[in-house]
């Protein structure tokens, strides 16, 4: 006589929602860092220190990327990277409640407004001379945009069917 026999094999699994949430809360903060960076980098590449005012509008900026700005040498002969400091406003924004990760920067120094968009005048000094005026107009808004672009275009956000993140349950 043979035996009679019934297996079952049954499993499923559960997604830990939550922890995937906050893994992806972790990953995007260092996110939003590094591409801050790359955007500051950009925007201040070609950028010179004539009075500091107009480097200096984004350390802000840099101390919330952690980070910093790096001034060239001053060719005016007054210092203003303070009213460059407090021109300007720049920080990371971290909001998981309403799924907005993010950083800004912006500047109310005149300075900087015209020569982004304006070919800068020689003259004596504080002016820029003409080996400095060639950089002008900056558009380092649309320069520091494409760097950025650039680089979104190649996150890869964390998977969540990574195993750590499905939990298998088993009825033998």
């Amino acid at each position: 006589m043979s035996d009679l026999k019934f297996n079952m094999n049954l499993q499923w699994f559960k997604f830990d929602v939550l922890g995937y949430e906050r893994n992806l809360q972790t990953f995007m903060a260092a996110y939003i860092k590094e591409s801050g960076r790359i955007w500051l980098d950009a925007a201040t590449e070609h950028i010179p220190t004539w009075s500091g005012a107009s480097r200096a509008s984004f350390r802000k900026l840099a101390r919330a990327l952690g980070t910093s700005i790096q001034m060239g040498p001053q060719r005016s002969r007054k210092n203003r990277e303070a009213l460059g400091e407090d021109t300007s406003i720049g920080e990371i924004i971290l909001d998981p409640q309403r799924d907005f990760y993010g950083f800004q920067w912006g500047s109310n120094l005149r300075y900087l407004k015209y020569n982004e968009f304006n070919h800068a005048t020689p003259g004596p000094a504080p002016q820029p001379t003409w080996a400095e005026i060639k950089g002008t107009p900056y558009h380092f808004q649309k320069k520091a945009l494409d760097a950025w672009r650039t680089h979104v275009q190649t996150v890869d956000l964390p998977d969540p069917l990574k195993a750590k993140f499905l939990k298998r349950f088993r009825i033998t």
